[in-house]
This record gives C-alpha cells, sequence and structure tokens, in this order.
C-alpha cells in the first residue's frame, strides 16, 4: 500500500515506503509491537486494554491479558503464535497461547528479585526450538535463560560498561544460528553472544539503541534514540539507514518484510512496507 504523503525512505532493495499513522491514531503512548505467524499484530500501549491485536491492515480485531497485563514493555511471538509478554511494572514475561489464553508466567508476579528473575524486564526473545531469552533490563542487568518447558537456566551480565556487562538490556532478539543480540541502551551499543552468553562481538555506532528483530533474512533491524532505524547483516554492516518519526521505542518484522516501530511520544505505530523493485 502506499504509504501517506508519499514518503519513501532507505536505498537499493532495502527501499520502503512508510505510513506514520498505521493502525489509527487513538493509541496511548506505544511501547511494543510483534508480529505473529497468522499475520496479528500485536501492540503494546500505555492504555487499556494494555495489548491490542490488529489484523494485517490496521483494523483492531482484539486484545489479550485483559486483567493480567499491566505494564507491557517488551512482546514477541514463537513459531507456535504464542505470545510473551514482558510486563515491567509485574515483574513477570506472560505467556499466552495463540487464541489469547495464559498458559504460563516466568518469575513471580509483583515480586522484584535482584540480579534474578525479575527485576522490571524489558523484553523477551524465543529461539526457534522454544529456548526463551528475557532482557531483565530495568531494576537487574541480566539476560535469563529458560528452557522450552519453562525451567530457568542460566543467566549473564553484570552492571557496567565493559564488554559482556549492561546499562539498560532493554531490546532483545535471536536469530536462526542462536545469536543472541540485546540492546544495551544506556551503552549505546548492541552487544552479540551465542546461545550460552559468550560475548561474540559489539556494534557501538548507535545512540541509546532501544529495541531490535530479525527479519525472514536473517538481516537484523535496531532502533535508537537519534531516532533512526538501522538494517545491518549478521557480521554488523549497515545495509540501510532510515530516519524515524517521533522516537523509537520497539521494532519487529513481519513475513512479508514489513516493519513496525512502536512510539512512545508520538503515540503511535509507524508501518515500513518494502517497495517492490
Amino acid at each position: 500500500m502506499k504509504a501517506t504523503g508519499g514518503l519513501r525512505v532507505g536505498w537499493g532493495e532495502l527501499t520502503f515506503d512508510v505510513d506514520p499513522s498505521w493502525g489509527g491514531s487513538d493509541f496511548g503512548p506505544v511501547t511494543a509491537i510483534t508480529s505473529s505467524p497468522d499475520g496479528h499484530v500485536y501492540v503494546c500501549h500505555r492504555s487499556r486494554p494494555a495489548v491490542l491485536i490488529l489484523d494485517s491492515a490496521g483494523k483492531r480485531v482484539g486484545a489479550l491479558g485483559e486483567g493480567e497485563v499491566t505494564d507491557p514493555h517488551g512482546i514477541t511471538t514463537d513459531t507456535h503464535g504464542n505470545v510473551y509478554v514482558a510486563d515491567r511494572d509485574r515483574h513477570v514475561v506472560w505467556i499466552f497461547d495463540p487464541h489469547g489464553r495464559l498458559v504460563g508466567e516466568l518469575g513471580t508476579r509483583d515480586q522484584a528479585a535482584p540480579e534474578a528473575p525479575f527485576n522490571h524486564p524489558a523484553a523477551a526473545a524465543v529461539a526457534d526450538d522454544g529456548t526463551i531469552f528475557v532482557a531483565d533490563g530495568y531494576g537487574n542487568s541480566r539476560v535469563h535463560v529458560f528452557a522450552p518447558d519453562r525451567r530457568h537456566l542460566s543467566s549473564w551480565g553484570t552492571p557496567g560498561r565493559e564488554p559482556s556487562q549492561f546499562r539498560v538490556p532493554h531490546g532483545i532478539a535471536v536469530d536462526a544460528d542462536r545469536r543472541v543480540y540485546v540492546t544495551d541502551r544506556e551503552n549505546d551499543r548492541v552487544q552479540v553472544f551465542d546461545a550460552s552468553g559468550g560475548l561474540l562481538t559489539v556494534w557501538e555506532d548507535f545512540k541509546g539503541p532501544t529495541d531490535v528483530c530479525i527479519d525472514r533474512q536473517q538481516r537484523v533491524i535496531v532502533t535508537d534514540h537519534v531516532p533512526r532505524v538501522t538494517v545491518l547483516d549478521v557480521s554488523g554492516r549497515v545495509l540501510a539507514t532510515m530516519r524515524a518519526y517521533h522516537d523509537t521505542h520497539g521494532v519487529c518484522c513481519d513475513a512479508q518484510g514489513n516493519i513496525y516501530v512502536a512510539s512512545t511520544s508520538g503515540r503511535a505505530v509507524i508501518k515500513y512496507s518494502p517497495v517492490d523493485r
């Protein structure tokens, strides 16, 4: 669909039409967004209901977690369509099945745990095999790892500026080769780990990176406070950069190659649709 106002950004095969008000204009501050295998888009915002369900055209078709989710800060889905919501102020990650039923939770609701799961968690990511990675980013400086059956397996990270340390691990994603990407927001960098927490590399050309996602071509998409959307390959080579509307608090991509950016100050979802060339 043609962008509102005809705005086009990017370059080469990574050129996008931009719709700065996808899904309408009556969101609260939007904190996070994800797409599901069935084509739905889940939008977290600071209003009620806190998690909205939209179809691929941006029409609202439902809500998720009413009565449970209060401060959804991060959201993701797995290959089966289960939805994982990092509820920052309730100190849990809620797990819903594709029908919206609450089927599990990680952490202890309404109880913060120093450097253990969780103390104001920021985001979650799920590997193809069901392993769950959680960026425990506001009260703690950790990444926690859970088995597909939700057993806590391990944790890594400490507060600080050195490699493998964090100052607000804010966003997290895992690619097909189980590389784990963490936006280390207050250190202005993205750190890349193996699935066991071994540091692989550090990408430093960011300003307050907020979130990260992986597209179907295994490209890495990072949002930051410039505000900007950056597309990179897994080696860290920049493929495209795009100036963003408002702030960029969250990002996701869908199976069609669309990129969606969550804006808190703009109270908006910005959709970047790939241009057929």
